[in-house]
């Protein structure tokens, strides 16, 4: 409906009588609109209905009739007869404030807002005149009254740009907790005909109720609200929030937003969401991809098997919940994120994965996605040998327990050492981080305090990765050459001397001679070399560092670790040229000794000197396979 000579931007509102009022032309003037079809335009009294310099702030119709109308700097009551507007005393204020209405409630109070404050007063009370009767609440925080609703309980919401959505229990402003949202930025509180409200916001878009856990004093509230609808970006918006919304008997919802005016069928809110299509993508196994058609038979020894399906969903992936299980007769195990799956050392048997997906939880694929596979047994469960058991007899049975024996021996004494390689690696570390972590979760630190702890648990994370990076790299089959290892230990010792104070020197022959070593030689000799390189960097308080790594004859090798520390005198009864190693890593737990054993093991030849003052020289002489003696 288009006046001419008229313009306004101020707001629109609707008494109960079904009358819009409006405000604009110049000067600033307020009429009604009471028929929208022939465009009548009626002033807003008697006379002119001047309001004045300013522009409409906020409106609030009673029920009863009439509307009130905050201005620029006034409060102001319009009757249902349509009179002039009349101005009511508002509450005492230093200089004038905009004045936005925002509720009047069903006990008769009208409820405004003047900058930080929230004010309320009796209806009747201001229009009588009386300026007293108004009772503030300063929030400090509070920049401008974006909306009010009062709940069916009597409680009153109020929200605003900065402090989300704030209520008032009788006694006094508290804030809710808005668990979920992104941020407190509120545009409108707005009462739905299907009972709640909507919270419209900045990333904002819930219709919501009073939560039964929030109640006055108690700082510990699980929710400000329960949660009846979300909409989201599966139901076709462009993003997530708004300014304002209108919502229809039907259930339409008009949306007013950044990206324009959004209109949201009823049935786009209350359509169930179609079950997604499901696929298998790809299979792997130990990192190699293998044919997904027909069945995968893996060995016992090589059945770290790898899963990724593939569930589509347009409109918001991030609503996609992911079920495996293994077998018909296994239960269901969700997940969210990338529906990649991974089994490891599974037993002998056949398999036959099953994969499904949903995008409520409650809708899941009706025919899931199907992968099977087979792992065989280890040889000695296989028909053949049982049966050759037999009959060798007794004699090949003694031979077969030797056998057997020698092979639970070698999984036992590689268990062991992978797990002191994690207590010595990362124990101590997640110690470390653990307590850190809660003498920072205390929050009695100031700022400073703060960081420092931080920090120092981001250093210790990243220790830990190295650490768990090296293992895995050690415990790796796939053969890597001398080079490679010397690579990783330079590689380590400059992390560790990184910095002015500690000078660190590789030194490496020019060319590399042909060979790799065998994976116990490979981890056991790494483990050697970090040792020392440890004790060197973080004990010795050296100011130089050196590792050597060069070949001495044809498969045999020298690694040795020089610093220019403090050093330390050989113990009574110590052989002649040993020392003990400066209290550290390698003083206490495992230290010297797990050193010389993992010497041992690989038939190397470890030496050790140091004197006071003249710093520490640790030195292994390896060949490439182990077993032998250097």
């Amino acid at each position: 409906v288009r006046r001419p000579g008229w313009d306004s931007r101020s707001r629109i509102c609707t008494d109960g009588r079904g009358v819009a009022w409006v405000a604009g032309g110049a000067p600033l003037q307020l009429r009604t609109l009471r028929d929208t079809t022939s465009v009548a335009w009626t002033p807003a009294g008697a006379g002119p209905g001047v309001l004045g310099p300013g522009s409409l702030r906020g409106c609030v119709a009673p029920g009863g009739g009439g509307v009130w109308l905050g201005t620029a700097a006034d409060l102001r009551y319009v009757d249902s007869e349509g009179g002039l507007a009349r101005t009511v005393p508002l509450p005492p204020s230093d200089e004038p404030e905009a004045v936005v209405a925002a509720l009047h409630d069903r006990a008769d109070r009208i409820w405004i807002g003047m900058g930080d404050r929230i004010c309320r007063a009796s209806s009747a009370a201001v229009l009588g005149g009386d300026g007293d009767a108004w009772s503030c609440d300063t929030l400090p925080g509070l920049d401008f009254l974006t909306g009010m609703v009062e709940m069916p309980t009597g409680a009153v919401w109020a929200s605003s740009h900065t402090l989300g959505v704030v209520a008032w229990d009788g006694d006094t402003w508290r804030p809710l907790p808005m668990e979920g949202v992104p941020t407190r930025n509120v545009f409108d509180l707005v009462p739905s005909p299907r009972g709640g409200v909507w919270v419209v916001g900045s990333g904002i878009l819930e219709r919501v109720v009073e939560g039964g856990a929030w109640t006055a004093g108690a700082e510990d509230a699980a929710a400000g609200w329960e949660v009846l609808e979300r909409l989201t970006l599966w139901h076709g918006l462009p993003a997530v929030g708004g300014s304002s919304l209108v919502e229809e008997p039907d259930g339409t919802i008009w949306l007013a937003s950044s990206r324009g005016v959004i209109r949201v069928p009823a049935r786009a809110r209350f359509n169930s969401p179609p079950v997604p299509p499901v696929a298998l993508v790809e299979a792997g196994v130990d990192g190699e991809a293998v044919p997904v058609d027909g069945t995968l038979v893996l060995p016992h020894d090589r059945n770290r098997l790898e899963a990724r399906f593939a569930a589509l969903s347009f409109r918001d992936p991030s609503r996609l919940l992911h079920q495996v299980r293994l077998g018909p007769d296994d239960p269901w195990s969700e997940s969210r994120g990338q529906p990649e799956f991974r089994w490891v050392n599974l037993q002998p048997g056949s398999y036959r994965a099953e994969y499904r997906a949903s995008l409520d939880g409650v809708a899941w694929s009706p025919e899931p996605v199907r992968f099977a596979f087979r792992v065989r047994a280890p040889w000695y469960r296989t028909p053949w040998f049982l049966a050759l058991v037999g009959v060798l007899g007794v004699a090949m049975a003694w031979t077969a327990y030797r056998a057997r024996v020698a092979y639970l021996l070698g999984l036992e004494r590689q268990r062991t050492d992978i797990a002191m390689d994690l207590h010595d690696e990362v124990g101590s570390g997640l110690a470390s981080v653990g307590i850190l972590s809660g003498v920072l979760a205390a929050g009695k630190l100031d700022e400073a305090e703060r960081r420092s702890m931080a920090r120092e648990i981001a250093s210790a994370a990243e220790e830990l990765s190295n650490a768990l990076s090296d293992i895995v790299w050690s415990l790796d089959p796939r053969t890597a050459t001398v080079e490679e290892l010397a690579g990783r230990l330079a590689e380590h010792g400059e992390r560790l001397c990184a910095g002015d104070r500690i000078t660190f020197t590789a030194r490496f022959p020019a060319s590399w001679p042909p060979g790799r070593p065998d994976v116990a030689v490979r981890r056991n000799v790494l483990r050697i070399g970090l040792e020392a390189l440890h004790n060197a960097v973080r004990h010795a308080e050296a100011r130089t560092v050196t590792l050597v790594v060069q070949p001495l004859r044809a498969g045999i090798w020298r690694l040795q670790v020089r610093d220019d520390g403090k050093g330390t005198a050989a113990p009574a009864g110590s052989a002649a040229g040993e020392a003990r190693l400066p209290e550290g890593r390698a003083a206490g737990g495992h230290g010297l000794r797990w050193m010389r054993r993992r010497a041992d093991e690989i038939g190397a030849r470890f030496e050790l000197q140091s004197q006071p003052g003249q710093g520490t020289v640790i030195t292994l002489y390896f060949g490439l396979q182990g077993g032998g003696r250097v």
